[in-house]
């Protein structure tokens, strides 16, 4: 079994806001005029991530089943005359490195995880073996317009970002243990953040030979 506590929590919930509107409350988080290139995906990890990793953390997994799509949406909508700005988000680099990189925080060790039903089992895998003391688990996704018809954008606009420690942390709020199981059912990225939201006990399979439990302090 591997097991870490939640030092910290940070939530961004779009709360059914429109994107601009989403946008507007969220650019004061950063320099003027950084967000013009930003896609909304990237001030929302990069909002989270600012609240938990107020010191050197080492490691960073990041979560997103459809990462920047919607960047690459709003560049197609603009043909016959194709934007350069909308090109130039639709390559930006993701969400987690935005925010890192417009808070000018290094990191050791990056570990971005991407898709599928499996993507929660895999992210807290990697949260939960990786050496070092604190790890940052990040993720999120951006509501999708005609990709989402498609099955290849997310209806929903969130982020999440965890500061975990080890088992035996004083300060903790809360504790993730993941032990080995012979259930097959899975655990999605909108799953898991409304379980963050709601701060609801889990003690469930989240995929194929492993469950997780969630407790709160």
């Amino acid at each position: 079994m591997f097991e870490r506590t939640i030092l910290k929590m940070q939530l961004v919930d779009s709360a059914g806001a429109e994107a601009l509107a989403l946008r507007d409350r969220l650019k004061s988080n950063f320099p003027p005029g950084a967000t013009r290139r930003m896609t909304l995906l990237g001030m929302m990890v990069g909002s989270a991530i600012q609240e938990v990793a107020t010191e050197d953390i080492d490691t960073l997994v990041y979560s997103s089943a459809f990462g920047e799509s919607i960047s690459l949406e709003s560049y197609l909508r603009s043909f016959p005359t194709a934007s350069p700005t909308l090109f130039q988000t639709s390559i930006h680099p993701s969400g987690f490195q935005q925010g890192l990189i417009i808070r000018q925080k290094p990191m050791r060790e990056v570990i971005p995880i991407a898709g599928g039903p499996e993507l929660v089992l895999q992210s807290s895998l990697a949260a939960m073996t990786v050496p070092t003391d604190k790890v940052v688990w990040c993720g999120g996704e951006e509501r999708g317009t005609w990709l989402r018809e498609l099955g290849a954008a997310a209806d929903q606009s969130f982020a999440f970002a965890l500061k975990l420690g080890k088992k035996d942390d004083e300060n903790a709020i809360g504790r993730i243990e993941l032990s080995p199981s012979e259930g097959r059912s899975s655990l999605n990225l909108v799953q898991w953040f409304e379980a963050l939201s709601n701060r609801r006990q889990l003690d469930q399979h989240i995929g194929l030979g492993w469950k997780l439990a969630l407790n709160w302090m």
